[in-house]
């Protein structure tokens, strides 16, 4: 059966039995049960929360209304006789606002209104207060009313039933209240009572017992009830008040989503009562969902306070969250990291408010301050506003900073290209005109810094090293990450070191064995001389002199070198060879070993420029470059590789006024444009591109020619001679030889001469 049609039987069923009961004639006074639920469990309430009911009987299971929810208790049709509205504040706790009409021994009716307030302090403990104005007649009282609770107040309201896994815990399940009721503040209608319970749930069975003691003077009470979950929806209770047959109610409850409707029989009134719950808004789970859902944004986009309060916020609904310990931490983090930036938030503020005030200001260092601020705290009002300010000065910045960069790009100054490039990227990192810029200016660099290193290699060999040492800095300052320069660096300032301190040492020791008889060791460290100044006579002539006694030490360096050879490292074999050559200039396997060595260093080098030249015939420039590149590794002054090198650069260098002719179409100079193509063309007709921008650069220019043109010839039909030839001439500028433009001046001349002879004869 649907919800629609269950709720407005059991409607229907109960305004019939209201019709047709006795009115309520006996009185309760100063034990008044609120609503229908009250009466099933015999008036057992001071330890189970449900509804704004809670207000009435423990303020203190306010802290288990985590919602927003309307409570309306009938005992006769058409009048109420408790009304209680509940609206959780996450962090703060339950507040509630309640009506009721109380009947008293003497027949008459005491309208009582009360505000309450509840929260939990810790897991299991939890404090309410409330405070009563009571009307009788025209007489109002004021009274309070305080209560605490020890156990879960969540559990028994709609969120989290008595049966299966909200109860799991055994802390759960039992639960104790006490409320001290009627606390006079102005006068009595009632006297002060207090209330005793205790609960217990039985979660597999779905089974509540709860039991209460009510101290009253003159009167105290017991109470008992049992409530049964039979389904998610249908609850079954019964209760009854100090074991008195006649003070026994029974009830059933229906609940559907956001509404419940509870039907009560009590055999102290003779009669059925209602209560309607009715939930305003969404369940806690969903709620709490919400504010765990824009923690996790405001933590996305850094808002560290704002996340900080909504985990908070989470936290204050979820009792079952698994997470708990881990968000708390999270918590501890984010307001430590609130703390510590606000400090430097506030002393970044403090730092700009100095930069803007005086007679120089410095805008833009305030700016970059600023948008650190923001960077921070993404939030910043103030931030936000002084930055709003700054706008105008940082735009011209970055105008005047890309006009500067263009300018140094079209004369091929791109370190002062990029610098003045990437000042703009600080204040707009994702601008596309200035990103293209610097891709092409990286690219130029990286080729630049190519060529710095292949002429440093080409000093380095040649013993050059300061020079070189200068053009590796060159290299490095146009590619930083110029890997094989980095690389010559470290071996120039490793011979740097050498030959100022090592090679004297080496000496030294070398004589040193060489006097003790160990002539193979001084041979060895003589070697090692050469090997960094092949021109050091002092070691090469003691290589001589101990040279009969150093045979097997050449023999060893030998076969060192055909192992070099055999391993591809044919330029250290070569050095090996030609250093045993230096000491032993006959040594004849040397000899040979050389020749062969060199015969395939031959053979590598032709084979990596025939490649070379093979990839630069299908335009793969890089991929040449790179095996010329390879051919210098082993012949650096290799002419037919030096010259692949430079072709290569040639081309890219083309194609770079090929891009610089593009920029200029693009900026409107096209007819600077296309000058700069129809050369290009010139130095290079079989270039595809380079043709075919021509092509289309010269269709632009004979669009603009016609265009003048038209003009031109619009301004002669109506005899606007002067305005005609200026137009005419610039058709002049775009095509030289365009007939037409040249007749229609030539008559426009004409006609200008006859209309001033024309003036002159009157």
């Amino acid at each position: 059966m649907s919800f629609f049609k269950t709720t407005t039987l059991l409607f229907l069923a109960y305004l019939q039995i209201l019709n047709s009961s006795a009115l309520y004639s006996q009185t309760i006074g100063n034990t008044f049960k609120p609503d229908a639920r009250s009466v099933s469990l015999g008036g057992s309430l001071v330890t189970q929360a449900h509804d704004p009911v809670a207000i009435y009987w423990n303020p203190a299971l306010m802290a288990g209304l985590k919602d927003r929810a309307l409570s309306v208790s009938m005992e006769s049709l058409f009048e109420y006789s408790f009304l209680g509205f509940s609206q959780y504040i996450p962090l703060y706790g339950t507040f509630g606002f309640s009506l009721a009409r109380i009947p008293t021994i003497l027949d008459t009716t005491v309208e009582s209104g009360s505000f309450s307030y509840g929260r939990k302090l810790t897991n299991f403990l939890s404090l309410g207060a409330g405070l009563n104005i009571q009307k009788k007649d025209k007489e109002l009282i004021a009274a309070s009313r305080f209560g605490f609770f020890i156990g879960n107040p969540a559990i028994g309201t709609p969120e989290y039933p008595w049966r299966g896994g909200s109860v799991e815990n055994k802390m759960d399940r039992i639960s104790f209240g006490m409320t001290i009721q009627n606390v006079p503040i102005s006068g009595s209608f009632f006297k002060t009572s207090a209330l005793l319970g205790l609960g217990y749930i039985f979660p597999s069975q779905g089974l509540l017992l709860n039991t209460g003691y009510h101290f009253n003077e003159g009167k105290n009470t017991a109470h008992v009830g049992l409530g049964c979950q039979l389904t998610r929806q249908f609850v079954l209770s019964t209760g009854i008040e100090d074991f008195d047959a006649e003070k026994f109610g029974a009830g059933l409850s229906y609940t559907y989503d956001n509404f419940s409707v509870q039907l009560t029989y009590s055999t102290e009134f003779d009669k059925f009562l209602m209560t309607a719950l009715l939930r305003i808004g969404r369940s806690p789970t969903r709620s709490s969902i919400s504010y765990l859902n824009r923690a996790n944004r405001y933590l996305s986009k850094r808002h560290f306070e704002a996340a900080s309060e909504n985990f908070k916020k989470y936290l204050s609904y979820d009792y079952e969250s698994t997470n708990r310990d881990s968000l708390r931490q999270l918590i501890y983090a984010l307001d430590r990291r609130v703390a510590k930036n606000k400090g430097i938030v506030d002393s970044m503020l403090t730092q700009v408010k100095r930069m803007l005030s005086g007679d120089a200001p410095k805008f833009l260092r305030a700016a970059l301050v600023l948008r650190r601020v923001l960077e921070i705290e993404p939030g910043n009002a103030d931030a936000k506003s002084k930055l709003l300010v700054l706008q105008p000065a940082i735009d011209k910045f970055i105008n005047d900073s890309k006009a500067e960069g263009k300018l140094r790009f079209g004369t091929r100054a791109y370190l002062e290209a990029k610098r003045m490039f990437t000042r703009v990227l600080v204040f707009e990192k994702l601008d596309a005109e200035t990103n293209e810029y610097i891709t092409s200016i990286n690219k130029s660099l990286v080729e630049l810094g190519d060529r710095y290193f292949n002429q440093a290699v080409a000093s380095f060999n040649q013993k050059k090293y300061q020079m070189a040492k200068s053009e590796i800095d060159l290299a490095l300052e146009h590619d930083p990450d110029h890997k094989d320069a980095q690389k010559y660096l470290k071996r120039i300032y490793e011979v740097a070191k050498v030959e100022k301190s090592e090679l004297v040492g080496l000496l030294e020791r070398a004589e040193g064995l060489e006097k003790k008889g160990r002539f193979n060791n001084a041979a060895n460290l003589y070697q090692r001389v050469l090997n960094q100044d092949p021109s050091n006579l002092r070691a090469r002539n003691k290589l001589i002199e101990i040279r009969p006694k150093v045979d097997e030490f050449l023999n060893q360096q030998n076969s060192e070198a055909v192992k070099h050879f055999k391993n591809g490292s044919i330029n250290k074999a070569i050095t090996l060879l030609n250093t045993i050559l230096t000491v032993a200039p006959n040594h004849t396997n040397a000899k040979n070993n050389l020749i062969k060595v060199r015969r395939e260093r031959s053979r590598l080098v032709n084979a990596y420029v025939q490649r070379g030249d093979s990839l630069m015939a299908i335009e793969e420039y890089k991929a040449a470059k790179s095996q010329f590149n390879k051919a210098l590794q082993f012949l650096p002054d290799h002419d037919a590789a030096l010259k692949g090198v430079l072709r290569v650069n040639e081309l890219n260098s083309f194609d770079d006024r090929i891009q610089l002719a593009l920029q200029m179409g693009r900026d409107g100079d096209y007819f600077e444009a296309y000058n700069l193509l129809k050369t290009l063309v010139g130095q290079n007709p079989n270039n595809k591109k380079a043709v075919s921008e021509y092509a289309a650069a010269k269709k632009q220019i004979e669009k603009i020619a016609d265009n003048h043109f038209n003009k031109g010839i619009k301004f002669y039909t109506e005899d606007n001679y002067e305005d005609a030839i200026k137009e005419l001439n610039l058709v002049l500028k775009y095509e030289p030889k365009h007939d037409g433009a040249v007749e229609y001046i030539q008559k426009s001349q004409e006609r200008l001469q006859a209309l001033k002879s024309f003036g002159n004869s009157r």
